[in-house]
């Protein structure tokens, strides 16, 4: 029988059976040919060679086995039934990219893959660890993954098509990844701030690491605990305890715009494996590490609670209401917008008693809110796009293309009513005026070479100063002549009563007013 029969026998099997260890496929090639197992294993190593059939390699997996597959094929469930061996670098990255669409942004690439992303930390502890571009480059030398992937100053992992043929990183899966990216990082502030609450962390002693290390690795946030017996204090008396404490790390691994998997899991264990070991300290200093969750698969699951890791979902935290209200939330396509679903969003918040303590939750519909009319004026709005120029990033609520020349770029506060934005006293104040005029337009028009004009909107109001400001601003020529030609910003700022004026004036904006009036209303004053 030629090679080529045999060919087409191996394509019959994978295609009724799916992806097969070599073992599984070599047996299938037996009973179907009736030739000898060792005739049938060079079989499968010629058509592996001559790329008839795709190959797994390097990675492999029990008893040094190979995954044969056919183009296409999806491997999600072959993957979880062999289950790899996740202390192996490698094999959490296959997995991770079988399972997230072929591609990794470099800051989930260097969480699961648990490599040093901070040079001067690793040489400080003496880590022998590789450093995450070591691990990349190693990939690239195996034909694994493609070179890495520039995204509006975003870095991407993306593996070969020939490894994941269901890789698709066009603008649209590209920006989703770096919203779902956002979205976890706004959320688990508040559950950031929940743990200060119990008090299992320390006030303002929690923090984000977006983009920062802690001991050469990286991680989502930290935080330090207080809690008896987790500190370290010269003072031991347990009714006039001292203020001069050590406390314990927290270390936080937080996924809520996905299902947590054991990859995630097995690559927050290396991490603190090593630093555990590597954090010279005695009695009674620990490092406790800490689980953010919408949802965590059965296994990653069992896996966490062995090794004694504390699982928190925001289900338990915030009730079942708001976690609904998350993956509405989730759900909402920034390309088309439904007024409808936004109120459905807040209401579930409203609904679940916890108001205010998911702050960026309304935020974060309100941006979807003010999207929806400039999408409704014929402008191609994008949410959260992100900026890099002069050393220095930014990221902007919701810019609106005009044409070559104008970029609408504007920043949004949904705040209750009676919530003042304030001027700021310098470039560098958050959430103030004065760093949106003066900091993050000049870093988008730097970085895109278009004339820049800015719209400020919020749901609440401004300060008199913030208003003087911008009205000066609103004086000059280039802001003055592109006004007058559209009937769409007409100002550069918009407060509660300018966004009320406009919503009442069309019969589009009906529930534009309703959410306006129901959900971002002085709630102390309703009390």
């Amino acid at each position: 029988m030629q090679t080529k029969n045999y060919s087409g026998i191996c394509i019959e099997i994978l295609k009724a059976a799916g992806p097969l260890l070599g073992s599984e496929l070599q047996e299938q090639l037996v009973l179907k040919t009736n030739i000898k197992p060792n005739n049938a294993r060079q079989v499968l190593l010629r058509l592996r060679k001559d790329k008839i059939l795709l190959t797994t390699d390097p990675v492999r997996f029990s008893q040094n086995q190979l995954l044969y597959f056919l183009p296409k094929q999806n491997l999600n469930s072959k993957i979880k039934e062999i289950m790899p061996d996740h202390r192996e670098t490698f094999h959490r990255i296959f997995q991770a990219f079988v399972e997230l669409q072929g591609f990794l942004h470099l800051r989930e690439f260097s969480k699961i893959c648990a490599g040093v992303v901070n040079k001067a930390e690793k040489e400080k502890m003496g880590l022998k660890q590789k450093e995450v571009y070591q691990i990349i480059d190693e990939l690239l030398k195996l034909n694994i993954i493609e070179p890495l992937y520039d995204f509006g100053g975003e870095q991407f992992i993306v593996a070969k098509k020939e490894w994941v043929s269901t890789v698709n990183i066009d603008e649209s899966n590209l920006q989703k990844r770096l919203k779902d990216l956002e979205f976890t990082d706004d959320f688990t502030g508040s559950l950031l701030e929940w743990l200060e609450r119990m008090n299992f962390a320390g006030a303002n002693s929690t923090h984000l690491l977006q983009g920062k290390s802690y001991n050469g690795f990286s991680w989502d946030a930290i935080g330090y605990s207080y809690l008896w017996g987790l500190y370290k204090a010269n003072e031991p008396n347990a009714f006039q305890p001292s203020e001069d404490k050590i406390p314990s790390v927290i270390v936080i691994e937080s996924i809520l715009h996905r299902v947590m998997r054991r990859f995630d899991v097995t690559g927050f264990i290396s991490r603190i494996s090593v630093i555990y070991g590597r954090l010279k300290v005695k009695d009674n200093f620990r490092i406790l590490p800490v689980c953010f969750v919408q949802s965590i698969n059965e296994d990653a699951l069992k896996l966490a609670r062995q090794r004694g890791i504390m699982v928190i979902s925001i289900s338990e935290v915030f009730g079942t209401k708001i976690a609904d209200a998350l993956k509405m939330v989730r759900d909402l396509d920034p390309r088309k917008i439904d007024p409808e679903a936004l109120a459905k969003v807040l209401a579930a918040s409203d609904a679940s008693g916890h108001d205010g303590k998911f702050g960026s939750l309304k935020g974060y519909v309100f941006n979807f809110l003010v999207a929806s009319v400039f999408n409704n004026q014929g402008y191609n709005s994008r949410i959260g796009w992100k900026y890099e120029a002069l050393g220095r990033k930014c990221e902007c609520d919701i810019t609106a293309s005009v044409d070559d020349d104008y970029l609408i770029v504007c920043e949004t506060k949904g705040y209750n009513e009676g919530t003042q934005v304030e001027l700021g006293e310098t470039e560098n104040d958050k959430d103030s005026v004065r760093k949106f005029f003066e900091k993050t337009c000049e870093i988008i028009g730097k970085s895109t070479g278009k004339r820049i004009l800015p719209v400020f909107v919020t749901s609440g109001n401004f300060s008199t100063d913030a208003i003087e400001y911008m009205q000066e601003y609103e004086k000059r020529k280039i802001f003055k002549d592109f006004l007058k030609m559209r009937n769409f910003p007409s100002t550069l700022y918009f407060d509660r009563k300018k966004l009320l004026d406009l919503f009442g004036n069309s019969r589009m904006y009906t529930e534009h007013r309703k959410i306006m009036k129901e959900f971002f209303r002085d709630h102390k004053r309703d009390k």
